[in-house]
């Protein structure tokens, strides 16, 4: 894919007050692993989706993708086998908000004791899709995707509810899968538009 911009975001004046602190030192890692020999076959996950997000959060596996309509929760204890996880709907919009189609490549977050999704949605389903007609200038029906951010309600991914928190500002353009960076000057916003 071609990016017309790259642009790098302040996320934490968006999300309010975020603290981040880092601590440098001289420290040593240490990682050793061991292959069992175990083996997967594909598809880990039987659904149509594209987009996948994978974290671990203690002893369980959290997965979001791209459903469309609805942004999907996965929890497992294995990476290999999606078809047997636990599923929930974490966010189902209401229509007629700007956040309530074409909701894409969501991804969960832990940021200072609370979690955040990060997803890009439309409006008004994009006409035409912006897969036909990628390379439109500003202003054509294939522009309507801006990203959103979801908080959650407390510490767990899995127990806590989820609302909207904000539309990121993305200059009012065109912008899809988006992304958290933490730096030692901050925490940013990647995407594409």
């Amino acid at each position: 894919m071609i990016f017309k911009h790259f642009h790098i975001g302040l996320v934490a004046n968006l999300l309010g007050v975020v603290s981040c602190q880092n601590t440098y030192g001289n420290t040593t890692a240490t990682a050793t692993a061991t292959a069992t020999g175990a083996t997967y076959t594909n598809p880990i996950l039987n659904a149509g989706g594209a987009d996948p997000w994978v974290i671990r959060y203690q002893d369980r596996y959290y997965m979001t993708y791209t459903t469309n309509d609805n942004i999907t929760l996965l929890r497992s204890r294995t990476l290999t086998d999606w078809n047997t996880a636990e599923s929930k709907a974490i966010l189902v919009p209401p229509p007629g908000m700007n956040y309530s189609t074409d909701l894409w490549a969501p991804e969960l977050h832990s940021i200072s004791g609370k979690w955040y999704v990060i997803f890009t949605a439309d409006p008004h389903f994009d006409q035409p899709p912006p897969e036909t007609d990628m390379y439109c200038q500003f202003g054509c029906p294939a522009v309507n995707h801006r990203m959103y951010v979801l908080e959650s309600s407390g510490p767990d991914p899995w127990n806590s509810t989820y609302a909207v928190k904000a539309q990121l500002n993305t200059y009012d353009q065109f912008a899809i899968d988006g992304t958290y960076f933490q730096h030692s000057t901050g925490l940013y916003h990647i995407y594409s538009c």
